[in-house]
């Protein structure tokens, strides 16, 4: 009994081992959960959390990295770095920072670790220092690409625009097909109105094999936001003729013809991403505004609440309110989300909020707390 055990044991680990190694999370978990969890490897725990984390199950991935944590000490570093990837996704900056830290203080003094810190920090804007843990960053991998990219993205917002533009062009250098890296450097010069120089880099790294569909796309983005629309529609042509089975191709368009007035048009493309993809988030959402402007209102609230999975919007452990009363006891927090434009329109609401909760936290601009305070007293 005891030999037949110690082989099946060998055989469920080979068989975790695979279902890690291609990265089939839905599988991992389901053997996961029939067997004994006792005699399993650190890295299977450790795994686990990362297969719940990929599955967005992220209190389920917060419970098993504290697992690893207080359970398998050698892996203990790997864990909290984990937990701080799990905290950036649910966009709490503060906490993701916090287990960064633990994680060098662990042991985990990698440059991947102080990307992710600053990262997190330029989320926070707090760029000075985000630019310092970069720089560790480079210090430890001078051939992170993604460290000198968070150099030049932190210099940028700093106003030290050449300094930036040599750390996006080392950045491109180590690795051309890094379009976070283009994407930022082409907008930084774009908004300077350097035409000639956003010319150059896209024809500089087009010729170092870039993604081509990537490519496109990028550039037609880049041109339409300088407003060079002859130029951002034939990159678009080209991204759809490069790879017209993607939905993301005919939805770029599509927000493109809609930005310039052409919502018919705009309309048609996202249909036709939805025909190849039903479920595709950011179409359903862009036909929803393409509704709205159509009139057909319905229609456009409707879709609408698709917006919350087309675009990077915060996570809350928490349920979304579905506009019904509250019992006593719940509170209600209203965050904000866009720009103080959008936050004193849509305070119009609250007067209506109000009478369907007991409790409820504004969350908005500094600048506006004051005469949130004064209008809606109740609120805190």
């Amino acid at each position: 009994n005891m030999f037949f055990s110690i082989m099946r044991r060998r055989s469920i680990r080979k068989k975790l081992d695979f279902l890690a190694q291609t990265k089939n999370y839905e599988g991992f978990l389901a053997v996961l959960s029939l067997e004994d969890v006792n005699f399993f490897s650190g890295e299977h725990l450790l795994f686990k959390g990362c297969a719940h984390a990929a599955l967005k199950q992220f209190d389920l991935a917060h419970r098993a990295f504290e697992d690893v944590v207080n359970k398998f000490p050698d892996f203990r570093a790997s864990a909290l770095y984990f937990r701080g990837n799990i905290f950036f996704l649910e966009r709490d900056f503060h906490r993701a920072v916090e287990y960064y830290f633990m994680a060098v203080n662990a042991g985990k003094n990698t440059a991947s670790v102080w990307c992710a810190l600053s990262e997190s920090q330029m989320e926070l804007k707090e760029y000075v220092i985000a630019r310092r843990n970069a720089l560790n960053a480079c210090e430890i991998n001078p051939k992170s690409s993604r460290a000198h990219f968070l150099v030049g993205h932190c210099r940028r917002y700093e106003g030290e625009f050449e300094l930036a533009a040599k750390s996006f062009e080392r950045s491109l250098a180590l690795n051309p097909a890094n379009l976070t890296s283009l994407d930022s450097y082409a907008c930084m010069l774009s908004a300077r109105m350097m035409l000639d120089e956003v010319r150059d880099v896209f024809t500089r790294f087009d010729l170092q094999g870039t993604n081509d569909f990537e490519l496109f796309l990028l550039r037609g983005n880049v041109y339409a936001r300088q407003c060079e629309f002859a130029l951002a529609e034939d990159n678009y042509q080209k991204a759809l003729k490069f790879k017209p089975e993607n939905p993301k191709a005919w939805s770029y368009y599509g927000i493109f013809l809609r930005n310039v007035g052409r919502v018919d048009e705009a309309s048609r493309y996202f249909e036709k991403a939805l025909i190849i993809d039903p479920n595709d988030k950011l179409a359903l959402w862009h036909r929803s505004l393409c509704d709205l402007l159509k009139g057909q209102f319905i229609d456009g609230w409707g879709g609408f609440a698709y917006r919350k999975d087309g675009v990077n919007v915060r996570v809350f452990n928490r349920p979304l309110w579905d506009g019904s009363p509250l019992r006593k006891g719940q509170m209600l927090l209203l965050y904000a989300e866009q720009g103080v434009g959008d936050e004193i329109m849509f305070a119009a609401c609250l007067s209506k909020v109000l009478t369907l909760v007991d409790c409820c936290v504004l969350e908005c601009h500094p600048k506006l707390a004051l005469l949130f305070s004064r209008s809606f007293p109740c609120v805190k």
